[in-house]
């Protein structure tokens, strides 16, 4: 499996050699977002799936702004070094993944859920890789 790589240049000006330095136009850093300890975001998770009690995160997805979602969760995997959950998104009306390091904030709502009956874990897999 190939992970994409993004490298970015910013370029230093000649006469400035310190290491670090930047040049006057290159961006700030972007600061680092605290992400939740996994252990505890695996606990939370767990009573949430054995509860059927929806879960709202404030989730920061790839480079977006972090927003908050709401999702019903169905299953929690361990994957390479962080926890991904598998559940129904509410606010894209569809099935995702969210994995416990882009997770900010998380909140276990009093709203249960009925599990849906068109949710499998083993389809959505099989469509990630192109599979079905």
């Amino acid at each position: 499996m190939h992970r994409a790589v993004q490298l970015s240049l910013f370029p230093i000006a000649a006469n400035d050699n310190a290491p670090g330095a930047r040049a006057a136009n290159a961006p700030e850093p972007a600061p680092e977002r605290p992400s939740m300890d996994p252990e505890v975001f695996r606990r939370r998770v767990i009573q949430a799936i054995q509860e059927r009690r929806v879960c709202r995160v404030v989730y920061a997805a790839n480079d977006e702004v972090p927003r908050p979602r709401d999702f019903e969760p169905y299953a929690i995997i361990r994957v390479d070094d962080h926890w991904s959950v598998f559940g129904f998104c509410r606010l894209r009306q569809a099935l995702r993944t969210f994995r416990s390091d882009r997770v900010l904030r998380f909140e276990l709502l009093s709203d249960a859920f009925i599990p849906r009956a068109s949710v499998s874990l083993e389809r959505f897999i099989l469509r990630r890789r192109g599979a079905a």
